[in-house]
């Protein structure tokens, strides 16, 4: 299976941050890795993760504690 795009977030001019449905070793796994715009092309680059759908609950508390954290520190509108 190809991997699958999910979803995408630019985190500056040359990079963004891709999240795709892949599989390794046979399993179906989430993967969340820097891509780098360099001369008109886009590649994945070593920087990200890949983890188990079975901890995206896990990770999405963590990210909700991060947004009310920043949210505190008068980080977001």
């Amino acid at each position: 299976m190809a991997a699958k795009h999910i979803a995408s977030v630019t985190k500056n001019t040359r990079e963004r941050v891709v999240v795709s449905l892949v599989q390794r070793s046979g399993q179906s796994m989430i993967d969340v890795r820097i891509y780098d715009r360099t001369g008109g092309q886009e590649f994945p680059s070593r920087n990200g993760f890949t983890l188990e759908p079975s901890l995206l609950q896990e990770l999405r508390a963590a990210m909700d504690e991060a947004i009310a954290e920043a949210a505190r520190e008068g980080l977001l509108p």
